[in-house]
């Protein structure tokens, strides 16, 4: 365990921090989903850490969102919150379902309707794979949680998929991240970019939108 004083900015800058991640023991789902274990039974429910939002893509997770859930109730009581704002529309941005299927994060400029909301959440609450990273302070989530971010921005294919709204502004003070060898394969990060990927992207950003 890192104490907080060792990832808090103190009269300047604080030495590097690298911390090693541990995983849950698969990925899990929001709803039932054949081959998968639901989230709400989670050996790890009521851990703090962070957690991903994640799709599947040519045998690998393409991350979606990073969130992070304190110690008062962990990661259920985070998610819960978090899941039931998705399903009432709070938050959410209007977004083309078939190319986020193909790993491109598009989201239209209009407000969300009940039409819209009923279409998104049939497509997609089975497609999410939800990836938890147990930690022991909340200095210890906001440093991964920065370190996750800053990862994938150093690819813009895979920047791109990533929902978080204030992912170009925000999340300072990154730490250092050790992957273990049995570590999922999320892409950008702990698996190759697929050629298919940047294919797609490519493709959408010669789109216009709407098109």
């Amino acid at each position: 365990m890192l104490p907080d004083r060792y990832l808090r900015d103190v009269r300047g800058s604080p030495a590097p921090v690298t911390i090693p991640l541990t995983f849950g023991p698969a990925p899990y789902t929001f709803v039932p989903v054949a081959g998968f274990s639901e989230l709400w039974q989670a050996p790890l429910r009521a851990s703090r850490g962070v957690y991903l939002w994640c799709f599947e893509f040519e045998g690998a997770l393409l991350v979606n969102y990073v969130g992070k859930a304190g110690g008062s109730g962990g990661f259920e009581t985070r998610l819960r919150t978090e899941h039931r704002d998705w399903e009432r529309g709070f938050h959410n941005a209007v977004v083309d379902i078939d190319l986020l299927k193909r790993g491109v994060y598009r989201a239209f400029q209009t407000s969300m309707t009940p039409e819209h909301l009923r279409d998104q959440l049939r497509e997609l609450r089975p497609l999410y794979r939800l990836i938890l990273i147990p930690l022991q302070t909340d200095a210890e989530c906001r440093g991964v949680e920065a370190g996750l971010v800053q990862l994938m921005r150093k690819d813009a294919d895979v920047f791109q998929f990533l929902a978080n709204k204030d992912k170009s502004r925000g999340y300072k003070k990154p730490c250092s991240l050790a992957f273990p060898s049995d570590a999922p394969s999320l892409i950008g990060m702990t698996a190759a970019i697929p050629r298919s990927l940047r294919e797609a992207v490519n493709r959408a950003r010669s789109q216009p939108l709407g098109s």
